[in-house]
C-alpha cells in the first residue's frame, strides 16, 4: 500500500476542481495530520509518565503457567464435551419422536373395555372362578 504525501495533490489530479479548492483540502489535511502527530506525542508524553512510577511486573513462575493453561485446556474440554453431549441428547431425542410412532398409552384399568366391564373387574372374576378355569 503506497502512501500519498500532501504536496502529490494537483489541480491536474482533481478532474473539474479549481485550485482553490485543491490548496483548501491540501492545507486542511495537513493541518489534520500535524493536529494528530501532537495528540500521539502527548498521549505517549502521558502515559511514558504513569508508567515510569509503577514497579516492574514479577515474572511468572513457568511451572506454575504451564499448570494454569493445562488446567485450562482440561477444565474448558469438560465442559465443551458436556454440552455437546448434552445438545447431541436433546438432538437424538428429537429425532426419536420424529421417527419413532408413539406407543399407544397402556389402558386405564378403571375405564370400561369393549365389553363394558373394567380390567380391575375381570381380574376379581378370574380370582373367583373355581381353579380350573384357570
Amino acid at each position: 500500500m503506497s502512501r500519498v504525501g500532501v504536496g502529490s495533490l494537483s489541480s491536474a489530479g482533481v478532474a473539474g476542481a479549481s485550485t482553490d479548492v485543491v490548496d483548501e483540502v491540501r492545507t486542511a489535511v495537513a493541518a489534520n495530520v500535524e493536529n494528530t502527530l501532537e495528540l500521539i506525542a502527548r498521549i505517549d508524553a502521558a502515559v511514558r509518565r504513569a508508567v515510569a512510577g509503577w514497579p516492574p511486573a514479577p515474572r511468572p513462575d513457568a511451572a506454575d503457567l504451564v499448570g494454569r493453561v493445562v488446567e485450562l485446556g482440561v477444565v474448558s474440554g469438560a465442559e465443551l464435551t458436556r454440552h455437546a453431549l448434552a445438545l447431541l441428547g436433546g438432538l437424538a431425542s428429537l429425532a426419536g419422536r420424529a421417527l419413532v410412532p408413539a406407543a399407544p398409552a397402556p389402558p386405564d384399568p378403571a375405564r370400561p373395555g369393549p365389553t363394558g366391564r373394567t380390567r380391575a373387574s375381570r381380574a376379581e372374576e378370574l380370582r373367583r372362578a373355581p381353579s380350573l378355569l384357570r
